[in-house]
């Protein structure tokens, strides 16, 4: 259980280094004047990343509680 969590830990990090670079990138706005095709697959990217992110983290939270209650009793 333990080292599901970590996973789920080590999961919700990578989504959220990959989000914060994706909106570094469309914070320029040259970006959709240079590559508008490139801005709308980081912008595509970032709706699939943040689904997974709140998958990871609903994930964290059910392994987390699980835990928990092992640990209690």
């Amino acid at each position: 259980l333990q080292r599901q969590i970590k996973t789920a830990e080590s999961d919700i990090a990578r989504h959220t280094k990959r989000i914060a670079e994706i909106d570094a990138a469309l914070a320029d706005p040259q970006l959709y004047v240079r590559d508008a095709a490139r801005a709308a697959a980081l912008n595509k990217e970032r709706a699939e990343i943040s689904g997974a992110l709140a998958a990871a983290e609903d994930n964290w939270l059910a392994l987390s509680s699980r835990y928990e209650s092992a640990m209690a009793d």
